[in-house]
């Protein structure tokens, strides 16, 4: 579209085509560019700006109409009709995309007009959408701070809305723009120990450990959320403040390794690794401790963090490349499989037997994903070695890939992908993908090897 658009925008028919790509183009994505093309290009044309308006109310995707929104403000604000559109739009469209949108666009270039910061507290009560409430709390707060009650109106979204994204944008505008306001730590503790909902307990916590970290008792409370917030979200918020904000206080890498130990949940055990590996990295034991987990954790997502932090952290040790290639063939987990594999040929590359290895999983591993992440490392690493596009044939005609749901990875098109892209001259290229359009059991392969002999027919 982009090349269209530069190199043929003044011949006969391209803006019609454009135009027609916008309602009918079953891409959401290319409908979206020629969107931006059309303003880009043909900005001054006549007309324009109206059938963008037409568009806004009339698309039927709500993500087009949003986009053209934000163009019509970004290049059009100052034209008449604009602020009556966008006020229109607030009260009447159906879609929280475009309204958000539109709430966003008033509270930016309309502040100073008579009227608005009376719409937007309406809105703030009204709207039947949080996250266009909490639009309008971000605008009242950064752009009508200084009146009067606008603090009082936050408090009360604070503890009255029903909505947790309203709930913590005002926290956090609260917390930001009125910190040195008497009883606003009360509020936010407040919020910490009695909110509902852990986003919104997060956040709280977030403020606190950053706004008044040198308060006493601060470290205490985050402490306390640590050990008893029922949600894993605010204990792996607690405990990255503490690590990063509290790090060379006494005792805080031994907390980190207690809940490392012992922390039911898998992302805050996670968390814990992270920052143990990132924030004391030279101290004594903190590899084998990492080595510890990256085969005892019972969680794959921990083993592989672990198996990260020591491949980019401790590359140079004596027995890491071993230990990464035991993952590759052991871990029972085809992730932590994946990750070894790929932390092996991008950082090992000139290790003998690496590619060999590779070659080794692409045939042997069960897991389609594993197999189809050796293969991209050996398109990435090893493309030009001897026998690689016989590798890649035979695994796009024989892999066993069965296809049980959308986002699975087909080693049979990875392997069709990285012959048509670093082979495309070779003879037996074209053949294969015409085959594969026709032939291979999995629709989606067919449907992309289709494409891609239409894009090479024109």
């Amino acid at each position: 579209m982009q090349e269209i658009a530069t190199g043929w925008k003044h011949e006969p028919g391209i803006f019609e085509l454009f135009k027609q790509l916008v309602v009918s183009d079953e891409n959401l994505i290319v409908r979206i560019q020629v969107v931006q093309l059309i303003v880009t290009f043909w900005k001054h044309e006549p007309g324009i700006l109206e059938l963008l308006k037409q568009w806004v109310v009339s698309n039927d995707n709500e993500e087009v109409r949003r986009v053209t929104l934000r163009l019509i403000g970004i290049f059009w604000k100052h034209k008449p009709g604009i602020l009556e559109l966008l006020k229109q739009l607030v009260v009447s469209d159906d879609d929280w995309y475009v309204r958000r949108e539109a709430v966003g666009q008033i509270g930016i270039f309309w502040k100073h007009k008579p009227g608005i910061l009376e719409l937007l507290k309406q809105l703030l009560v009204s709207d039947e959408h949080g996250l266009v409430r909490s639009e309008a709390v971000q605008q009242i707060a950064t752009g009508w701070k200084n009146e009067e009650g606008i603090l009082e109106l936050l408090k009360q979204r604070v503890v009255s809305d029903d909505d947790s994204d309203v709930r913590s944008e005002a926290v956090q505008q609260i917390a930001t723009g009125w910190k040195d306001e008497e009883g606003i730590l009360e509020l936010l503790k407040q919020r910490l120990e009695s909110d509902e909902n852990s986003d919104v307990r997060s956040e709280a916590l977030r403020q606190i450990a950053t706004g008044w970290k040198n308060e006493e008792g601060i470290l205490e409370l985050l402490k306390q959320r640590l050990e008893s917030d029922e949600n894993s979200d605010v204990r792996s918020e607690a405990l990255r403040q503490i690590a990063t904000g509290w790090k060379n206080e006494e005792g805080i890498l031994d907390l980190l390794k207690q809940r490392l130990e012992s922390d039911e949940n898998s992302d805050v055990r996670r968390e814990a690794l992270r920052q143990i590996a990132t924030g004391w990295k030279n101290e004594e034991g903190i590899l084998d401790l990492l080595k510890q987990r990256v085969v005892s954790d019972e969680n794959s997502d921990v083993r592989r963090e672990a198996l990260r932090q020591i491949a980019t952290g401790w590359k140079n040790e004596s027995g890491i490349f071993e230990l990464l290639k035991q993952r590759v063939v052991s871990d029972e987990n085809s992730d932590v499989r994946r990750e070894a594999l790929r932390q092996i040929a991008t950082g090992w590359k000139n290790e003998s037997g690496i590619f060999e290895l590779l070659k080794q999983r692409v045939v042997s591993d069960e897991n389609s994903d594993v197999r189809s992440e050796a293969l991209r490392q050996i398109a990435t690493g090893w493309k030009n070695e001897s026998g690689i596009f016989e590798l890649f044939y035979h695994t796009a005609l024989n892999d066993s890939f069965q296809r049980e749901h959308k986002y699975q990875d087909n080693p049979r098109q990875t392997a069709l992908e990285a012959i048509v892209k670093h082979y495309p001259d070779h003879p037996q290229t074209l053949p294969l993908l015409q085959d594969r359009a026709e032939n291979d059991a999995d629709e989606q392969l067919r449907e992309w090897a289709k494409k891609k002999l239409r894009r090479l027919e024109n």
